[in-house]
């Protein structure tokens, strides 16, 4: 049982406009809405209508009847309708029975647009075959295939001109690029030698910054040194000066000494115990010597009096000063 539409047929059937309605036709109407009769009852049950199946059976029959038979429902729908107060649809029949609708008949304008309409399609056809379809199937004329041939060797003849002028502008262009590339070749040779020699003079340059820069810095840290070492030197050399000049004065001091020592000796000497008139000027050229020697006082060495005392000390340069000389030089 459906459910749904035995609660539909219940509000249905709880319209006070409706249920004024004969029961009959409130039956029908919901036999029209395809509900079966148990779902009927249900819902008149439900909606508290007095049920009786022969109601039932009578309305299902003349509705039968009114589709079978053309007089009897018009005369319910007569008897039916005075009494009819709702605004629910009423059914019905066709009392006059229906026919399909007669052929027209044919006349020669039927006849005319038939056939003008199969030339026109017949006539499409022969067209689309013709130029479609026969040139598909059937193989070609010579006339055609000599046509085709010599429109082939045409379109060879062009593409072989393109072709050699293509193969030209190739040889062209690869020989253009060849020279260029040769070029750059050269260029960039060129540009790698001069690299090559700025690298290497800026080599040089810096390997002879940083000698200068060492011979600065090291002629800084000597410069000290040797300055301390030339005050030193000089120091030492106005010393050994300065010595010298004493010792000089020593040795002209003592040299006069013995001159005159010398002199006082001969002049004591007896003419008797005189040595040989030859050893006079022997003295004298020796004392004359030993004057020359003391007047020039820029001599490295004086001469040395062959004639001096025995016991006097030798004139001559002191030993420490020739070590200083020696090693000085």
């Amino acid at each position: 049982m459906r459910e749904e539409l035995v609660h539909s047929a219940v509000k249905f059937l709880q319209n006070p406009e409706i249920a004024s309605a004969p029961l009959a036709k409130r039956i029908e109407f919901l036999e029209s809405k395809e509900l079966t009769q148990p779902e009927i009852q249900e819902a008149l049950k439900r909606c508290g209508a007095p049920v009786s199946g022969t109601d039932t059976t009578q309305s299902s029959s003349g509705a039968t009847g009114g589709t079978n038979g053309s007089a009897a429902a018009p005369a319910t729908h007569r008897q039916a309708s005075p009494a009819t107060t709702y605004n629910a649809p009423s059914y019905v029949t066709n009392p006059y029975p229906n026919h399909p609708p007669p052929v027209p008949a044919r006349d020669w304008r039927d006849t005319f647009i038939t056939a003008t309409t199969t030339v026109g399609l017949a006539y499409g056809l022969y067209l689309l075959a013709r130029k479609y379809v026969i040139p598909a199937i059937m193989p070609p004329t010579p006339s055609a295939l000599d046509a085709d041939k010599k429109a082939l060797e045409e379109e060879f003849a062009k593409v072989q001109l393109s072709l050699v002028r293509i193969e030209k502008d190739t040889s062209e262009m690869k020989s253009a690029d060849e020279a260029q590339s040769e070029e750059i070749a050269r260029v960039l040779a060129d540009v790698e030698a001069s690299i090559e020699k700025l690298t290497a003079e800026a080599q040089k340059r810096e390997e002879e910054m940083r000698l200068i820069k060492a011979e600065v810095g090291s002629v800084r840290e000597t410069l000290p040194i040797s300055i301390e070492k030339l005050k030193y030197n000089q120091d030492t050399s106005l010393q050994e000066l300065m010595s010298e000049v004493k010792s000089l004065k020593q040795l002209l001091g003592s040299r006069a000494r013995i001159e005159k020592s010398t002199t006082t000796s001969v002049s004591s000497i007896p003419r008797t115990q005189s040595p040989d008139s030859s050893a006079t000027p022997v003295d004298s050229t020796t004392s004359t010597l030993e004057t020359g020697s003391s007047s020039s006082p820029s001599s490295s060495s004086p001469p040395v009096n062959s004639a001096s005392p025995v016991g006097l000390p030798r004139a001559g340069i002191p030993a420490w000063q020739l070590a200083a000389t020696a090693k000085k030089n």
